[in-house]
């Protein structure tokens, strides 16, 4: 094992900590904007996707991070400090059980950004400051694809006073559990960069347990700063190499066998610190082989300029400046667009979406070694906690509205696989597929057989091919002569049979929890929307009239039409059309499928419908929000924000959607990574639903997408 002892230039950022708005009890402890359910730390994608619970943030010494699925996560960080000759060691973060010769730091302040989390701790004279950055960068495809993320460590005192700096990771990142696992590990020496690699013996390519992967390699790195005085590093049994670092500073002593509690370990000398001096480190997950597609390996997009882990991980730590910069604007841009479009609180609720959202998607180019072909860029999203599909059609629709304010072309990039494949005729169906299969293996399914959402899926799926028209204005896609408009013409078809589209028997929607239901009437709302959009798009105006015949049936100029229930005062659209059922049931689903009407400006439903349904959900609130469906007690909060955007400004609904999904989101009763569903009725309001990390809270851009597309260019 070879050390790096040169010296490379490092650019230092002070990091600046905004006022705290919200105090726990009466402890100093402060968190901006909110305290969240959970912190995002290292999430980048399905596989490297780190948190930390938010009511663990005051603990944050002694909190160990955990996987997006709760399994915990070995990774800390102790410092050591010199102060009237005697060192002593805290901990700043992740220590785990209470160890009498370390101290834990006392926990200042907790912040999230949309790319950053930042804690603030002090030892008394040191403050230090600990920067967990997950770069988004939508539409460079290399920063955005590489799988790693940052930990930046600032520290300052009011003394000159030697600081030396820790950090550790364990075997729980490869997945691995058992207690026979076999994992190589190694490090390597790039220039002033050292690299850990943790590597399973026995890899099962495009397998999981748990939701972790059992092929691919842990990364975890740091490099000889300008601020280090030295910098070593080791590998051995926890407690032997903790021991090491409390009683020496040091990690001169490198081992290179693997048991059941090794850890690897970088120490950074600092030297005597006054002013802000800071080191990095980078953790990832390195799996050159990302997606088994229809049988053919694709590898994540920065391959095409990096094809190893040194080399990527090595320029990822080289980006650092430039990422973070970039960043930071991004946060400022999101900051002020999304104050205009629905205020401070509605800004809280943004900034936790879009690092959970890019966390679950992996940006691919066809694998092997050359030619590399960067022409063909596929993206593959996974449905997170419900049941683990790819490119699922109902997890892209709702999350849409991120997509379109914050880079269009991701729209295009995850319905092309799907309409790949569907364009092969394989499928008979007449209707597209909910899914490509089970992540990270979209190998389709050939005989149809897979959750049947017939109107869902096919409303989905022309919908959002005009979304990507409109905020593109590229009709090369799905336009009049777009490369899958006979395609997607085949389901505009479906839906134009009544028996389809209109009177629609018992299936699953988008909330398919409380099973098939026939005559749905959200769903009728989305074939008529979507025959217009398809119309529009295609230019082929009787589609649009037959959405618009569906529409005057559904609505009927709120005077009994099919959709409405005619309850005098209680005008509103129903759970079911009235061919099914009397039209004076009180029952309903959100009608959330107006919201496109709206965005894309069709016009399929008139403005009177719009209010109506605006002014029903207030009406309709329980005690802590309105119900997605009646057939459950809890709300949305992705559909409910597509509520709160369909009427404008002056919306009566708008901001009470964003006070309850914010008040939630805030209120320290959860700890998942977002959840997007909480229950709104009973003892049990206010708490989160079983699922957490899921992208369809891209859904919660709705209100900021009324002001455009590609807002952040």
């Amino acid at each position: 094992m070879a050390f790096a002892k040169s010296l490379i230039s490092f650019a230092n950022f002070a990091l600046t900590i905004t006022s705290a708005i919200v105090k726990m009890g009466n402890s100093s402890l402060s968190f901006t904007p909110v305290l969240p359910p959970s912190y995002p730390l290292a999430v980048r994608n399905p596989y490297l996707s780190a948190w930390l619970p938010g009511n663990e943030a005051s603990n944050l010494p002694s909190a160990i991070p955990e996987f997006w699925t709760g399994q915990k996560l070995g990774w800390s960080v102790l410092t050591r400090i010199k102060d009237n000759s005697e060192w002593t060691t805290y901990s700043l973060f992740g220590l785990g059980e209470s160890d009498a010769s370390i101290t834990p730091a006392q926990v200042v302040s907790a912040e999230y950004t949309s790319t950053r989390t930042i804690f603030v701790v002090t030892t008394g004279k040191a403050t230090f400051t600990l920067e967990f950055f997950s770069p988004v960068s939508p539409k460079d495809f290399v920063r955005q694809s590489l799988p790693f993320s940052y930990l930046t460590v600032t520290v300052s005192s009011q003394d000159a006073l030697p600081i030396q700096i820790y950090s550790e990771i364990d075997s729980s990142w490869t997945g691995h559990f058992e207690e026979s696992a076999q994992i190589n590990v190694t490090v390597t020496t790039s220039g002033s960069t050292s690299v850990y690699e943790w590597i399973p013996i026995s890899p099962t390519v495009f397998k999981e347990v748990s939701d972790m992967a059992q092929w691919g390699r842990v990364i975890f790195a740091s490099r000889k700063f300008d601020t280090s005085t030295s910098f070593t590093y080791t590998i051995g049994p926890r407690g032997t190499v903790r021991a090491q670092f409390v009683n020496e500073g040091d990690l001169s002593n490198p081992q290179d066998t693997f048991q059941s509690d090794t850890i690897t370990a970088f120490a950074h000398d600092l030297g005597s610190v006054k002013t802000a001096t800071n080191i990095t480190f980078a953790i990832g997950h390195y799996h050159e082989d990302a997606i088994n597609y229809r049988g053919n390996d694709r590898t994540p997009y920065f391959r095409s300029k990096y094809r190893d882990p040194i080399s990527a991980v090595v320029h990822f730590l080289d980006d650092y400046a430039s990422a973070h910069s970039d960043s930071q604007q991004f946060e400022s841009k999101l900051h002020d667009l999304a104050i205009s479009a629905g205020g401070e609180k509605y800004h809280d609720i943004l900034a936790l979406t879009v690092r959970q959202v890019f966390g679950a998607i992996e940006i691919t180019i066809p694998g092997g070694t050359s030619p590399i072909n960067t022409k063909d860029v596929m993206a593959f999203v996974k449905e997170l906690s419900s049941n683990g599909d790819i490119n699922t059609i109902d997890i892209i629709f709702p999350a849409a509205p991120l997509f379109y304010v914050l880079a269009p072309e991701y729209i295009r990039l995850l319905l092309e696989p799907l309409l790949q494949y569907l364009n092969t005729g394989v499928v008979k169906q007449s209707f597209p597929l909910h899914d490509l299969g089970t992540y990270p293996n979209a190998l389709g399914h050939n005989n149809g057989d897979t959750e049947p959402m017939p109107v869902e899926a096919s409303g989905d799926l022309l919908i959002l091919a005009y979304m990507y028209q409109k905020a593109t204005g590229s009709a090369l896609w799905a336009g009049p002569a777009g490369t899958y408009t006979p395609l997607l013409q085949k389901y505009a078809e479906y839906l134009s049979i009544e028996s389809n589209g209109l009177h629609i028997p018992a299936q699953l929607s988008t909330i398919d929890g409380p099973g098939p239901l026939a005559g749905q009437t959200n769903l009728a709302i989305k074939a008529a929307v979507a025959l217009n959009a398809f119309g529009v798009m295609s230019q082929q105006p009787s589609y649009s009239e037959r959405g618009l015949n569906y529409s005057g049936q559904l609505y009927n100029g709120g005077k009994g039409g099919l959709g409405l229930s005619c309850d005098s005062g209680l005008t509103h659209f129903t759970l079911q059309t009235t061919d099914v059922h009397n039209c004076s049931d009180l029952a309903f689903s959100t009608a959330w499928n107006l919201y496109p009407d709206v965005l894309l400006g069709l016009g399929t439903f008139p403005a009177s419908a719009v209010a109506m349904q605006d002014a029903f959900y207030v009406s309709a609130r329980k005690e802590q929000g309105v119900q997605a469906d009646t057939r459950g007690d809890w709300e949305s909060t992705f559909w409910g924000l597509w509520a709160a955007a369909t009427a404008d400004a002056s919306s009566k609904s708008r901001q009470m959607y964003i006070d309850d999904i914010h008040a939630y989101m805030a209120n320290g009763r959860n700890d998942h990574p977002f959840c997007d569903r909480f229950h709104v009725t009973g003892t049990d309001a206010g708490s989160q639903y079983t699922w957490r990390a899921r992208p369809v809270i891209g859904g919660h851009f709705a209100v900021l997408a009324r002001q455009g597309a590609d807002l952040l260019n």
